[in-house]
């Protein structure tokens, strides 16, 4: 189907096998289970399109984030150049970044044109890529080619993600679909401006000023301005104000699991 009309997926492809296991799973987990949760509404729309309306045993539980994590860092690391020098990180450069596994519905093919033609406005910009995955060695040789590799770090999984997003100027994250993307919630966390797909932006955009949501139809011209409109977009809420909205958004990971303790406790 029409990857843009993708609302959300199991990012398993589409055959006939996939198909008829989809089916089955979901007759049983409507059958037996007792309560079903879904990270987003479109994941649980997605899911039971039928059921999710009129379906009590159907509800919306966060993926939560370690918020002890992101203010320890806020009160720990009072600058981007801080947070670069101590990841090795160019100290000057304008950094644009994302977090994620190197798969399909990432679209960093897409995201390493985005940043090749930003580079050309913005000389001394760089990409800093978190995360790994199958297309990793596939989306190196792409930036090799672009003769990129001087701007572009590839710093693999890590378990300091909050201190990185510290460092950036930008979050970029044009998914071809998310069911619901937590980077993106870390990054608004963060305080980091970002750009992302529009779809993507509707479901994760916590209103903290913070994102720009794009169109995948737009031309990359459009994507190149949202990225700079944002990387001197100076509005970023007190850590304070964000966590609020975090918690109010149901995000705080020690929230969600008193919520769970509580479910299996009446079960």
């Amino acid at each position: 189907g029409d990857v843009y009309k993708r609302q959300s997926q199991d990012s398993e492809g589409n055959s006939l096998h996939r198909r008829i296991y989809r089916l089955v799973m979901k007759r049983l987990i409507l059958r037996y289970s007792t309560h079903i949760f879904g990270c987003s509404p479109k994941v649980c729309k997605w899911m039971f399109p039928t059921h999710y309306n009129k379906d009590n045993r159907i509800k919306v539980l966060h993926n939560g984030i370690d918020l002890e994590a992101f203010e320890k860092v806020e009160n720990c690391i009072k600058s981007k150049e801080v947070a670069r020098k101590k990841l090795s990180l160019p100290l000057s450069n304008v950094l644009i970044g994302h977090v994620g596994s190197f798969r399909p519905q990432k679209n960093h093919t897409f995201l390493v044109e985005i940043f090749s033609a930003i580079k050309k406005q913005v000389p001394n910009c760089c990409l800093v890529m978190v995360g790994d995955g199958p297309l990793k060695p596939k989306i190196e040789e792409i930036v090799k080619n672009k003769g990129l590799m001087n701007a572009v770090h590839f710093v693999g999984l890590r378990q300091d993600v909050p201190e990185i997003l510290k460092a950036l100027d930008l979050f970029l994250f044009p998914s071809l679909y998310e069911g619901l993307p937590l980077a993106l919630i870390e990054a608004q966390a963060a305080g980091i401006p970002f750009v992302t797909t529009d779809t993507v932006y509707n479901d994760a955009d916590l209103k903290m000023g913070l994102g720009k949501g794009v169109s995948l139809k737009n031309s990359i011209e459009v994507w190149v301005n949202k990225c700079i409109e944002a990387i001197n977009s100076q509005r970023v809420p007190e850590w304070e104000t964000r966590k609020k909205i975090l918690i109010d958004n149901g995000y705080d990971i020690r929230h969600v699991v008193k919520e769970l303790e509580g479910i299996y406790t009446q079960i």
